[in-house]
């Protein structure tokens, strides 16, 4: 309710200390009429994103799978990332049409990938490489199918290429192979999936930066591909155009890479890194490129594992999160925008259920089936409505 406040009418002559003081009861009243400082009517509270399954982070986009097997997507938009039909950057998030039944995503680089429970893959976002696996390089803003890909039980992407596990066994590939990405012996781009040979019943995959990782059944751990910096830890800075090993991983869970550089999760809960490590992303509290994998110390009962472009994301048991390495933007979650070389806590975060890594953001999902997102916010990655960096967690809110 607006105070009305009386101002007498200014005559000739009128003295300056009663002008002064009109202007102070309006400046007062002003002030008493604001509803945000003294609890006045208020914008109604934001809506928050909620039953969200798993968490995919993209370069600038992020993906959430929900838990009734639909697909829900934010930020850069581009090349279609968001699979919405449209190339419009959403600051909340949108769902993907079309798309049912979904039991696991990817998001990394500028694509995003969705595998279907029947063991289908679906596709959509930049394709210059032919990584989206339809046979052509043309960018699609709704989701597509690889050609010939049926029966996959795991599905993981990076900027150019692809990679899928089959449920005999065997492992395809397709997209960019400029570097042997693709593990087929070749540098040809392939626009649909070719059989990497000599590989069978992987525990895991991941995807860098034109260069791929598998767990082995044996718990050990190949690269192929790119290795500038190390990033294929095998002691060299040879390009692999087919498979290698990693050097003294053993007993691995997972693996996680993203652009230069990898961590591994063993069963013991420790962590292994290597590769490109100019920003402390190794964690082992130095700047030195790694060619083979160190111990990222003070780090236990790891259950989950993800890495940036410049960063690393660790989850322990009891829902902690743990960061280091690039925080330019804030990425690291710890209130701050100071790099660190070593483990530090996530500010404020509890009862997290997976991490993510994006190029410079990071996302986690909570066991309330929320989501919480920190770091670079340019093109709406975060999800809050804004377009504002973030140096702690906030909440993915709901579409308007």
């Amino acid at each position: 309710m607006k105070i009305p406040v009386f101002v007498p009418p200014r005559r000739a002559g009128t003295p300056v200390l009663a002008i002064l003081l009109a202007l102070l009861f309006s400046l007062l009243a002003s002030v008493l009429a604001t509803p945000v400082a003294f609890g006045g009517p208020r914008a109604p509270s934001a809506v928050v994103l909620t039953g969200v399954r798993a968490i995919a982070a993209g370069d600038s986009h992020t993906v959430a799978l929900m838990k009734d097997g639909t697909v829900k997507a934010w930020g850069l938009n581009s090349n279609g990332q968001l699979g919405d039909g449209t190339n419009i950057d959403r600051h909340t998030p949108v769902t993907v049409p079309g798309l049912t039944g979904v039991v696991a995503i990817s998001a990394h680089g500028h694509h995003s990938v969705a595998l279907l429970s029947d063991g289908r893959v679906k596709t959509w976002g930049w394709n210059g490489f032919g990584q989206l696996g339809d046979g052509t390089t043309t960018d699609r803003n709704h989701p597509v199918s690889p050609v010939g890909l049926t029966s996959v039980k795991m599905v993981a992407n990076n900027d150019g290429h692809t990679v899928a596990l089959m449920s005999d066994g065997s492992v395809k590939a397709w997209g960019w192979n400029a570097y042997g990405q693709l593990g087929d012996g070749t540098t040809t781009d392939r626009l649909t999936p070719v059989t990497i040979p000599g590989l069978k019943s992987p525990r895991d995959i991941s995807v860098g930066h034109a260069h791929s990782e598998l767990v082995q059944p044996d718990k050990t751990v190949v690269a192929w591909g790119n290795n500038y910096d190390g990033r294929l830890g095998d002691g060299t800075i040879i390009h692999r155009h087919e498979p290698v090993k990693v050097l003294g991983l053993t007993r691995v869970r997972f693996v996680a890479s993203h652009k230069a550089h990898s961590l591994a999760v063993r069963n013991d809960g420790t962590v292994r890194s290597w590769g490109w490590n100019f920003y402390g992303q190794l964690g082992d509290g130095t700047t030195t490129d790694r060619h083979a994998p160190v111990l990222v110390p003070g780090l236990t009962d790891v259950r989950d594992a993800s890495a940036g472009v410049a960063h690393s994301l660790a989850l322990q048991q009891g829902g902690r999160v743990k960061t280091w390495g690039w925080n330019y933007f804030g990425q690291l979650g710890d209130g701050t925008t100071t790099d660190h070389l070593l483990p530090v806590t996530v500010a404020g975060l509890s009862q997290v259920k997976a991490v993510e890594g994006g190029d410079n953001h990071s996302v986690a999902l909570m066991s309330d089936g929320t989501v919480r997102t920190w770091g670079r916010n340019d093109s709406g990655q975060l999800g809050d409505g804004t377009t504002t960096d973030r140096y702690r967690p906030i909440k993915v809110l709901q579409s308007s």
